[in-house]
Formats: structure tokens, sequence, C-alpha cells
């Protein structure tokens, strides 16, 4: 009975032990795979940060410059954006020491035949960083003002104020209309992500949405 009993043992450790070799096969493997994973990731930021620089933005008329404490560290950073009819583009540098590393690309909420961008400024709330201003070029009041969050290491869409007028009905009526976004700028490089920003209420919801008040002529 003892032999038997040795006999099984055996067998069964003779089953286990492939077992266990794949599970620790699997493991090293999930490891390298994780640890190739983090290295494609580094190596992508390292060429993003060597594919913008602060310098190719400074003196280009192409472009501004507005020092603006992106991730509210108490330290002024780098928020370059495209000059008016000039592009989309909105890119934070953040301070290191004595140089500005590039951390992201976004849009500055210009439109083709639409609002352009008019400034960056910082904003005076504990809520947000920043708030990048656009207007329409071609007359008439339309403001659109665009409020950038900065929560949990990530830059986000947090709200936007509209301004506009019904020229039809009351020219001397101005509504303002705070929309929430709740949108990452990192998701906003693409249609999928602009489709997504709310814009201003129907002019039949204004009434019920917006704020409004007389303006003197």
């Amino acid at each position: 009975m003892k032999q038997n009993v040795k006999i099984k043992n055996r067998i069964s450790k003779m089953l286990f032990l492939p077992l266990i070799i794949l599970i620790s096969c699997k493991t090293t493997l999930q490891k390298k795979g994780e640890a190739s994973q983090h290295k494609e990731v580094l190596q992508t930021e390292i060429v993003q940060q060597n594919k913008y620089k602060i310098s190719d933005y400074k003196n280009n008329k192409n472009y501004f410059i507005r020092n603006i404490d992106i991730n509210k560290d108490g330290i002024l950073d780098k928020v370059v954006c495209s000059e008016k009819f000039k592009g989309n583009e909105l890119l934070f540098f953040q301070k290191n020491k004595e140089n500005y590393n590039f951390v992201i690309k976004t849009i500055n909420f210009s439109e083709d035949g639409g609002r352009i961008i008019d400034d960056v400024l910082p904003t005076k709330d504990d809520n947000n960083v920043l708030k990048i201003k656009t207007f329409f070029p071609d007359g008439g009041l339309d403001l659109a003002t665009y409020f950038i969050a900065f929560k949990n290491g990530k830059w986000k869409l947090q709200k936007t104020i509209y301004e506009t007028r019904n020229w039809q009905k009351d020219a001397t009526k101005r509504y303002i209309c705070e929309v929430k976004q709740d949108i990452l700028l990192s998701e906003l490089v693409n249609n999928k992500g602009v489709n997504r920003i709310k814009q201003i209420p129907n002019e039949e919801d204004r009434e019920k949405k917006c704020k409004s008040f007389i303006e003197n002529k």
C-alpha cells in the first residue's frame, strides 16, 4: 500500500511539474512584454520631446507664446499657440530647471469658417489653469471661451462659455451660456474628439439654459 501511495505521489508531481513550468514561463513572458511596452512608451515620449522644442517657436510669426502655470506647481511654463489664421495648434511646455519640456499638443479651437483664436490667458479661479478665447472675425457677437483644468496629471476641457446675441429678434439682448464639457485635451487631436464638444444651446433653449441681459445702446 505504501509503495502504491509513493507511486501516486510521484505521478502527481510529474503531472503538476509541466504546469508549474508553463505558468512560470507565461509570467516571465508577460513581464518581458510589460517591460518592452514601457520601453516603447518612454521612447515615444523621448521622440516627441525631441520633435517639439520651445526654441522652434520663439520669434516665429506663426505662433505666440504665453507664460502660464499649466500644472499648478507655482512655476510659469510656456504655452505656444498658432496665430490668427495661421493654424489650430496649442502646445504645452513644462519648465524643468532651465529647460522647457514638451508635454502635450492639442487644438486652440479655431474653426474653418467659424471662430478663430483670440488669446490664451491664465485663469483666476482654482478649478482651471487657463482659458482660450475665440471670436468670429466677420462681425457680430459670437464668442467662445474654453476653460482648461489640470487634474490627476492630465489636462481637460472643463467647460465653454458662449456669448452671442439674437440680432433677428432683439440685438440688444446678450446671452451668456455656460456649457460643461469634461473632455481630455489629448482626445481633441482628431475629428471624433472634436465632435464631442458641446456647442451653444439652440435659440429656442437659450432662455432656459443661458443667462441674458439687455445691453445699453
